[in-house]
């Protein structure tokens, strides 16, 4: 790929004006959509913003996710097609987009309200599918449903298709089938990425994916990325 036609780095992005509309274009069009609900804005946590933080759109880009958003950076300019499980509100997926202007993005949410302790995915997730739809054309791909129907209905349904960027960041509990269901899809030394590292179950589901040598850990320096307490970062085998 043509390294020119990227951002030259993750500092050079996110202080570009380019970078700035982009974000508040997607922020308010979600916030919109909630505001015609009756709903306030906020969403579920992620990449930027905390967790149910109310008016998220008005507020900085969290600090403590800073070494995820430069690694996802990294990841995203490496790679040819991203396969992310938990769209959510679609900003590590616009990351990803505006990072590497020829990557392709396959993403899979859900987009329901499965934990009323949850703001108002239902809502806001397909709007941000149709934002992304909208920005990115056919470089995206999104699809609703249960990711562990619809994760081995898409290797199925594309036997030749690369995916090496894979993005676990979904329910915390499904990321050993999400992987498995993906895996014949993955090159070797394809990056796979656990979100929520700090979560047991996501511990475990790592631990078992080396265990049975579907994964390996990465040489971070000499791939660009830092350590991170939030995010474990694997190559698959």
């Amino acid at each position: 790929m043509d390294s020119s036609n990227r951002a030259a780095d993750y500092n050079d992005l996110i202080t570009s004006s380019s970078w700035k509309d982009t974000l508040q274009d997607l922020n308010d069009y979600i916030v919109d959509n909630l505001a015609r609900a009756g709903e306030p804005a906020v969403i579920n946590g992620n990449l930027f913003y905390k967790h149910l933080e109310r008016d998220f759109h008005n507020l900085p880009l969290n600090t403590e996710f800073e070494s995820k958003r430069r690694n996802f950076f990294e990841l995203a300019r490496r790679s040819t097609c991203l396969f992310e499980i938990g769209v959510n509100a679609g900003h590590s997926m616009l990351l990803a987009l505006m990072a590497n202007p020829e990557l392709k993005c396959v993403g899979l949410d859900v987009c329901e309200r499965l934990n009323q302790r949850w703001a108002r995915v239902d809502i806001y997730v397909p709007a941000a599918f149709n934002w992304l739809r909208y920005k990115f054309g056919d470089r995206v791909e999104l699809i609703k449903g249960n990711s562990l129907i619809e994760t081995p209905r898409f290797q199925l349904e594309n036997p030749d298709a690369t995916v090496d960027f894979l993005h676990l960041d979904g329910s915390k509990d499904t990321h050993l089938r999400e992987a498995i269901a993906i895996g014949g899809l993955m090159p070797t030394d394809g990056f796979v990425v656990h979100d929520d590292f700090q979560m047991r179950n996501v511990r475990v589901a790592d631990r078992q994916l080396r265990r049975i040598n579907f994964s390996k850990p990465l040489d971070y320096q000499s791939n660009g990325l830092v350590e991170c307490d939030f995010h474990i970062i694997r190559a698959k085998v």
